[in-house]
């Protein structure tokens, strides 16, 4: 069932102050090349700040935040908040008090010390997706405006919130600034703030960062229609390989397998997965085995705008059209590649359990972004191991004489009783051809035409009980 980022978004709480010297922002995986850090590398505020002044906040003020923000997020965890659309706002029974970051407060102050007042683009921190509050004032006098005053704007949309969203939120418009603020798994604050002149007006720029955030996201989890497509498409594409119908491959076609079994749901494998996405962050989680087995894992991402984003059957399509670039010699001894991971994962014989979660959100350009995790197990892509074991194919010689041995006999014992008779005659070979036949048809395996169940081991080996 679909559920709310309140109920599942974990908080992933460094313990140690990451200095700035020590990240590459300009790399970092969730925005490269799009953080504040590294399209502003300069401290000193920049050339829109005329007549700047009071740049960056005391430490008086800096616990003042925190205070502020303390004391809101208590008086909702407590009941005590009666405004909003279907008020009051129901009690928390989990909102810890916010602490200071320095990380956080240092990317709000470059930020600010730019002087264009609205979001940037990315803030986010190796830790953690990071949200934003952003408040300015402007008087024709000297604007002293407290910090605390922006805060409490920021919270009084409490008013226009609907408290039926604490359980699901759907939409943060007009009140995005308050749920922010009452975020329970959020942990952290860091702000900054400039003073400075512009269009004959004193400005006064606040900024705080928030993490973790999930704010963004509107929808994660997936519904039971959506958790029966994701394994039958995924068996559907194992079984097409199964039956040696897969004829793609760097070379192909993949031969068959005569032992890839159907997956099934998981429920242990999809919380673990679904914990994963609604951190926002696309790359893999370091650990997310059972006591079962190591637990394998494939991630998708799709953004749109303007559109929706590609559903969870078109990302696992894309995890198997990798089979085009897949080298069929390295069936029997698997040697790991980045270009063909997803789809050597799909069809690994031994992988009999899935388990997925996806989570919908606004991405740093405010995109629609579908984030897909599966998880698997036992986990595939063991170097050197066989991704499953080839069937082997009757030649066209054998499959001949099986349907001419298929038509002449009405019956399995007719038909047993040929291939005895012409045991020395046609020899050993289409005998024993035609004895694989029946062995796969008992077996179960896909792709062998006609045959009645059971074996001949009978007719061709005499006194055999």
């Amino acid at each position: 069932m679909a559920g709310s980022c309140s109920v599942f978004c974990l908080a992933i709480i460094a313990a140690v102050f990451v200095s700035a010297t020590a990240v590459d922002y300009c790399s970092l995986e969730s925005c490269p090349n799009m953080h504040t850090m590294c399209r502003y590398p300069y401290p000193n505020p920049g050339p829109m700040c005329s007549n700047w002044r009071d740049n960056g906040l005391t430490d008086d003020e800096k616990a003042r935040i925190v205070k502020k923000h303390n004391e809101l997020r208590q008086k909702v965890a407590s009941g005590k908040e009666t405004r909003g659309i279907n008020g009051p706002q129901p009690p928390a029974a989990y909102m810890p008090d916010l602490t200071w970051d320095n990380e956080l407060a240092m990317i709000a102050q470059r930020w600010v010390n730019q002087c264009q007042p609205g979001h940037d683009v990315c803030r986010n921190v190796q830790r953690f997706a990071v949200g934003q509050n952003m408040a300015i004032t402007m008087n024709s006098g000297p604007n002293n405006s407290p910090v605390e005053d922006m805060i409490q704007m920021w919270y009084d949309e409490v008013a226009l919130f609907d408290n039926r969203q604490v359980w699901r939120l759907t939409s943060i418009n007009g009140v995005g600034h308050y749920t922010q603020i009452v975020w329970a798994k959020t942990t952290k604050i860091g702000c900054g703030r400039i003073k400075y002149t512009g269009s004959g007006w004193n400005n006064h720029y606040f900024i705080c960062n928030y993490g973790p955030n999930c704010q963004q996201a509107h929808d994660a989890g997936l519904t039971n229609s959506e958790k029966d497509l994701i394994v039958r498409k995924h068996n559907e594409l194992r079984q097409r390989v199964a039956s040696g119908q897969e004829t793609r491959g760097s070379p192909g076609p993949q031969p068959p397998a005569s032992n890839m079994q159907d997956l099934t749901w998981d429920d242990e494998l999809a919380t673990i997965a679904q914990r994963w996405a609604n951190q926002c962050i696309y790359k893999h989680d370091k650990c997310k085995n059972v006591e079962r087995y190591q637990v394998g894992q494939n991630i998708a991402r799709s953004s749109a705008t303007g559109m929706e984003p590609a559903g969870v059957g078109e990302m696992i399509d894309d995890w198997y059209n990798e089979v085009a670039l897949f080298d069929n010699s390295l069936v029997s001894s698997y040697q790991f590649s980045m270009d063909t991971a997803h789809y050597t994962q799909m069809v690994w014989a031994t992988t009999a359990k899935i388990g997925c979660g996806r989570i919908k959100y606004k991405n740093e350009r405010g995109w629609d972004t579908n984030f897909f995790v599966c998880n698997y197990g036992p986990s595939g892509n063991w170097k050197g191991k066989k991704m499953y074991e080839i069937r082997q194919q009757l030649s066209l010689a054998v499959l001949r004489a099986v349907r001419a041995f298929q038509k002449r006999a009405t019956t399995k014992e007719h038909q047993c009783a040929f291939i005895a008779r012409r045991h020395n005659v046609v020899g050993q070979r289409i005998a024993n051809g035609y004895q694989r036949f029946i062995h796969q048809k008992v077996s179960g395996a896909p792709g062998v035409p006609g045959g009645y169940p059971g074996d001949c081991e009978d007719a061709l080996n005499p006194g055999h009980t």
